[in-house]
């Protein structure tokens, strides 16, 4: 990778220590005194309900919100520490959604991708036309690479983001419910897309609040729920009822069916 970092699994690449956010002064508190680690090279999914602190926990980790407590730590030094610059080589980020103010090409969204590896008002070169098209094939666009973004369907977007952000190149992958818009089909080549980078040793961290999803991607687990980590480690160690149960605050079973891992609750359960 162009910044210099080696792609090696097993140890801890993106740390978070004991951090806490709040949103304005006085205002809801999204992370309390949170702490989490993620293994380099590995599929980590952060799992929890709605409003659990989850997007803000992938905002720190990227660096667009500072804590206002505690740390973030990348390859050992404090995110603080990293230029702009740094961070948009190393770290990518597909968003949930997001407004797109121009026309732009499937392509020429893509190749957005390749922004903090030129330099100032630099144009794109064939390499980067190139890999921003390899990346689109990846998510299965190659029949769109023309089309304009803004006529895709929700769908289609959220895999063009994907690949804007496989084009990027960088050594951690950060999605934000990559699955919420898709249907089944594509929610299986999300899930081999993400596979497939981490062979290739990129980390990739997703959150969501599908259990299943969570399991049939992750090696590695982290339960939200109001701001807080209330469990981490290896997915099918985690991925219990009990442990989901206090998670969603509903009685929860875990179960398997055909060899996949599903969640199952009582219809019109209540939250604790």
């Amino acid at each position: 990778m162009s910044s210099g970092m080696d792609r090696r699994g097993g140890r801890d690449i993106l740390e978070i220590e004991d951090a806490g956010f709040s949103y304005g002064r006085g205002g809801i508190q999204a992370l309390r005194g949170l702490s989490a680690s993620f293994p380099g090279g590995e599929v980590s999914a952060i799992l929890g309900p709605n409003g659990a602190g989850k997007t803000t926990l992938l905002h720190l980790a990227l660096g667009y919100l500072a804590p206002s407590s505690g740390r973030v730590l990348f390859e050992g030094r404090p995110l603080s520490e990293y230029s702009r610059r740094e961070i948009g080589r190393s770290l990518a980020l597909v968003p949930q959604s997001e407004r797109i103010p121009f026309q732009y090409s499937v392509l020429e969204y893509v190749t957005l991708g390749r922004v903090p590896h030129l330099a100032a008002l630099e144009m794109p070169g064939p390499d980067d036309l190139r890999i921003a098209g390899e990346a689109i094939g990846e998510v299965g666009l190659s029949g769109l690479a023309g089309r304009d973004v803004t006529s895709l369907s929700g769908g289609e977007r959220q895999l063009a983001a994907i690949a804007r952000a496989v084009a990027q190149g960088t050594e951690v992958l950060l999605l934000d419910e990559p699955m919420s818009h898709l249907d089944l089909s594509n929610k299986s080549r999300v899930l081999g897309i993400l596979s497939g980078l981490a062979r290739r040793g990129t980390t990739v961290i997703f959150t969501t609040h599908e259990p299943e999803i969570a399991a049939a991607a992750a090696s590695r687990l982290i339960l939200m729920r109001e701001g807080r980590v209330l469990k981490s480690g290896p997915t099918d160690e985690i991925m219990t009822g009990e442990n989901l149960s206090a998670t969603y605050g509903i009685p929860v079973r875990v179960a398997k069916l055909e060899g996949s891992t599903v969640a199952l609750w009582a219809e019109g359960s209540r939250a604790r």
